[in-house]
């Protein structure tokens, strides 16, 4: 129970950071943009999260 907590904990971790990492990187371009950046991040996660497993 206790490695699973840590787990879960981490990888929520991780997606909160990757979701600040996004936000930094639309606040740095063109409003125009945002749309575009946000799902290329959107994507990178979701290729990511199944190329991890």
């Amino acid at each position: 129970m206790d490695m699973s907590v840590w787990f879960l904990m981490g990888a929520a971790l991780v997606f909160f950071m990757q979701c600040g990492f996004a936000m930094v990187e639309a606040g740095f371009t063109r409003a125009k943009n945002v749309g575009n950046i946000t799902m290329k991040n959107l994507m990178d996660f979701c290729i990511g999260t199944v190329a991890f497993y």
